[in-house]
């Protein structure tokens, strides 16, 4: 994380325990997966609801713990030598319960079928305490620059939140489509 990152967490929250952003993959294996799912669960169940039966918090559990798709973790640190140690994917989940840090919140990405170098994000949720700070930007220009590293030409998103276009613009995403929906659950036949 280069020091103007670091620099504008703290501007924005000067009394924050913990003022570095360290992003960690979580692989679908062994424990980490399954206590990840568990810590993002009320968080995802809450954006599931949201999408009006677009997704739920099962699928998203099982698209996690086979692989099809990638959660990355935020925390905050209070030393670059702890954000190294989550970031880094050899550490073990011992030694990364021993770092001292505060979950800040999640993203979860999925390959797109057929394209193999677009990424979607598929859900994105911060803390409450960290929503009013740029920690969420920060995040997800880190990400951006991971991705690119990896290959990725494009990444998607969608938001069933009214006004994220305005965020997303000033992430440089641009709108391509419109998604409207028609429950037939409630009309007679």
């Amino acid at each position: 994380m280069s020091v103007d990152m670091v620099e504008e967490i703290k501007e924005v929250k000067a009394d924050e325990k913990y003022p570095i952003l360290a992003i960690r993959r979580v692989w679908p294996v062994g424990e980490e997966i399954h206590c990840a799912i568990n810590l993002i669960k009320p968080q995802s169940t809450e954006l599931c609801k949201i999408s009006a039966g677009e997704d739920t918090f099962e699928s998203v559990a099982y698209h996690l713990g086979c692989g099809l798709a990638t959660l990355y973790m935020g925390f905050t640190v209070k030393t670059e030598e702890d954000k190294k140690i989550l970031e880094d994917e050899q550490t073990s989940f011992d030694k990364m319960m021993a770092v001292t840090r505060d979950y800040a919140g999640y993203v979860i990405t999925k390959f797109h079928p057929g394209l193999p170098r677009n990424i979607h994000i598929w859900q994105v949720s911060i803390l409450p305490k960290y929503q009013n700070t740029t920690l969420r930007n920060i995040g997800l220009r880190e990400l951006e620059k991971r991705f690119k590293e990896n290959g990725t030409e494009e990444i998607t998103m969608e938001s069933m939140r009214e006004g994220w276009h305005e965020d997303a613009a000033k992430l440089g995403f641009v709108e391509t489509f419109t998604k409207y929906r028609k429950s037939l659950k409630q009309q007679g036949v």
